[in-house]
């Protein structure tokens, strides 16, 4: 009963809110950015070349063993290895077609589906049948054109999909519904599935993409691929990725507004992974903010006894109208009532991020309190830690500054063990919590200068001279700084003695050979 009455509210509410709603400007672009696009490198580019003749002139075994080659060149040159997958080809589509008919693969029909073959190809629900192993089919045949390159773009297929990229995947959907593509969409396929997690992104976004009739049969098969990989519930598929896996499902789901993932991204808005939660409100405030959705088809609905309503209902309800059922019923659960009537599905989120951020901060703070705590009993590393996952919660806590001093004297620790690797990582944490705070410029210095030591250490002529004097430039009175300054000092006048030593030397030699030559001339005058 309590259900029914959240979605009486929304129905009763439904006008007004989806008109104010309307008029709120979308939210903008994503919290954090999406990854750079891949560029070609031409070293990657040569790399994925001299494999592939490797590949075209090995046979049998060797030639699967140059394909495992290929996929092992890792993500640098996904860009390389998809330039010559869609790059010009040596074979038709008919040879190619008929090395494929040769191993007995699975080749879509003409209206792009695909027919069972055999019956035991069928199985059933429980044992899928076993898939075959192109590759090794391919590598078995008799030495033909046709057959070496149906390899290879088998294996660059592979190779791609092992780069786990997330633009892998539509790229390769994008191909595979292709003329020559389509041959190869159920190793496509195949290896999408392979790349797990990765390819979640990718599948979500193309399975809504409706913008033509031959997208719309790109966006059912990768509808088929995540239910096969039993990830087409956005829930399920956010709760089985890593946190950023979640990040670009999460950028998905609000470029698309997927009605179905509105549960599971509210599900995420009080996420204690900071950048989780940031684009969990984002893709939120996606739901509600922007243009009104296309209204959902009204229609009149059988009653009871067969008598049909006397007006027509929507047969579903938008995406923003869940997201209004949605944020009232995590509204009234937090506060223990409805939350105004009047209020826009906007508000709504805004009111409810404003109630998570309050709770988050006490516990927030009473991390702090007991990080500060451990300090104060000697237990640095203790206070160190709880610094850490603070941050990693939220690195904008209004209290971070408190953190200065601790994370400033585990820096002094750590240049006392002449670990300064670390070192720069305590004091590069203490500046940056308190950039204006009382230790911000000695945090500054001792950045540097740990910088400084580091590169020092690390064996490289002159390195590190550059931190250093920045470090004595900003806490003239640091002994380590001061010490190190003086020996650069003492360095460059022994390498300006060097040179004037070598001049006068030059200039001796030049003189000498001037006063040979005079004689000489002299000399021969005479004679």
């Amino acid at each position: 009963m309590r259900s029914w009455r959240h979605w009486l509210i929304a129905m009763v509410t439904l006008a007004a809110s989806s008109s104010l709603a309307a008029a709120e400007p979308d939210v903008g672009e994503p919290p954090i950015a999406a990854p750079a696009p891949p560029v070609e490198d031409p070293a990657q580019t040569a790399k994925v070349d001299e494999l592939l003749g490797k590949l075209r002139g090995a046979t049998g075994e060797a030639r699967l063993t140059a394909a495992r080659d290929l996929a092992g060149v890792g993500e640098a040159a996904y860009a390389s290895l998809l330039a010559r997958l869609t790059g010009p080809r040596r074979n038709d589509v008919a040879a190619l077609r008929s090395a494929l008919v040769a191993i007995d693969a699975d080749l879509p029909g003409k209206d792009g589906t695909f027919k069972l073959k055999r019956a035991d190809k069928r199985g059933d629900d429980d044992a899928p049948p076993a898939e075959a192993d192109w590759l090794a089919a391919l590598a078995a045949l008799p030495v033909s054109d046709g057959a070496t390159e149906a390899f290879e773009m088998t294996a660059l297929i592979r190779a791609i999909a092992a780069t786990h990229r997330h633009e892998a995947v539509r790229a390769l959907l994008d191909w595979s519904f292709t003329d020559l593509g389509n041959l190869f969409r159920d190793e496509v396929g195949r290896q999408i599935r392979s790349m797990g997690s990765s390819a979640l992104p990718g599948l979500a976004r193309a399975a809504r993409d409706r913008s033509s009739t031959k997208v719309a049969l790109l966006a059912r098969y990768a509808n088929y691929q995540l239910d096969r990989m039993d990830r087409q519930r956005p829930s399920r598929a956010l709760g089985s990725v890593d946190e950023q896996e979640q990040v670009e499902l999460l950028r998905v789901y609000g470029d698309t507004r997927h009605p179905d993932a509105v549960v599971a991204v509210l599900g995420l808005v009080a996420s204690p992974s900071s950048r989780v939660r940031r684009m969990a409100r984002w893709a939120t405030l996606r739901y509600v903010t922007g243009p009104a959705p296309k209204e959902a088809p009204k229609r009149q609905m059988k009653l009871p006894g067969g008598q049909l309503s006397d007006k027509a209902v929507p047969l579903y309800f938008t995406y923003r109208e869940i997201a209004d059922v949605e944020l009232r019923k995590a509204l009234e659960t937090r506060d223990g009532k409805a939350p105004d009537a009047d209020l826009t599905p906007a508000q709504l989120a805004r009111q409810l991020f404003t109630s998570i951020d309050e709770e988050l901060a006490q516990g927030w703070r009473k991390q702090l309190a007991d990080a500060q705590q451990k300090r104060s009993a000697g237990d640095l590393a203790g206070a160190i830690a709880g610094y850490d996952a603070l941050l990693a919660q939220e690195p904008t806590f209004e209290a971070r500054g408190e953190m200065a001093a601790g994370y400033f004297e585990h820096g002094q620790a750590l240049s006392a063990k002449q670990d300064w690797q670390g070192a720069a990582r305590a004091f590069d944490k203490a500046y940056s919590v308190a950039p204006e705070g009382p230790t911000a410029k000695q945090a500054e210095a001792e950045l540097a200068y740990a910088r400084g030591m580091a590169a020092r250490a690390a064996g490289k002529p002159g390195a590190g001279a550059d931190e250093l004097a920045r470090a004595f430039a900003l806490d003239p009175g640091h002994p380590g700084a001061r010490g190190a300054a003086k020996e650069e000092a003492q360095k460059e006048a022994a390498r300006d003695l060097r040179w004037l030593l070598a001049l006068g030397l030059g200039a001796g030699i030049a003189g000498l050979g001037l006063l040979v030559a005079y004689l000489l001339r002299r000399r021969a005058a005479h004679a």
